[in-house]
């Protein structure tokens, strides 16, 4: 029996953020290949060249428009933050342009990942109001395993309990070969194939 007890003692002592970690995901870049260039018809070139200029339009005013934003939330900044001392919470506030009209800028309460590596220093700037403002979070991702393997975690789980620590959300997707013989070996089937397996509409880049 007490064999039994200390094996299951070992069993419970363990860091849940030491296995976590076990399981992180390094993610690799992904490798560039080379891609054939088309022959086309002068009109086509013409649009190509079209798309480039308004992509390089784009992408001025894109960062114009960034730069603005930036500056404009920087210079209202300090006037929210003294209505709020005054009023409250409040997440939108409008400013008028030289034309009459009206700008409305709006926080979102989202923020980007923080690194648990910098819990610790949080903690040594809040103290006790730490746990207040952070909550850990995690999402936990089953690896792409086969059947048998998938089985062998319900088992282990509990079929009955499963539903209370995963969330499935199942789908059909098609395979690299479909995608590459979807102009060949499937050629006859396209037709009624295409209604039902949309593809994502082919993206434009330009350098």
């Amino acid at each position: 029996m007490g064999t039994v007890s200390t094996l299951k003692k070992k069993k419970e002592e363990f860091s849940i953020d030491d296995v976590l970690s076990t399981a992180a995901v390094t993610k690799e870049k992904s490798s560039s290949s080379k891609v054939p260039v088309l022959t086309v018809a002068k009109d086509l070139q013409e649009k190509a060249a079209r798309i480039r200029e308004i992509k390089d339009q784009l992408d001025s005013l894109s960062s114009e428009y960034d730069v603005l934003s930036s500056e404009i939330v920087e210079g209202i900044e300090p006037l929210r933050a003294g209505l709020i001392r005054k009023q409250g919470y409040l997440s939108s506030v409008k400013i008028p342009d030289s034309k009459g009209m009206i700008v409305g800028v709006t926080w979102s309460s989202s923020y980007t990942k923080v690194p648990l590596e910098m819990k610790e220093t949080l903690q040594g700037i809040l103290g006790e109001r730490y746990d207040g403002y952070f909550a850990q979070k995690l999402v936990i991702k089953v690896k792409d395993v086969g059947e048998d393997a998938l089985k062998e975690l319900i088992v282990t789980v509990g079929p009955e309990q499963f539903s209370r620590f995963f969330e499935v959300d199942r789908w059909i997707e098609p395979t690299k070969r479909y995608t590459e013989e979807f102009y060949t070996t499937l050629d006859k089937d396209r037709g009624k194939l295409a209604p039902l397996v949309k593809q994502y509409k082919a993206s434009i880049k330009v350098k």
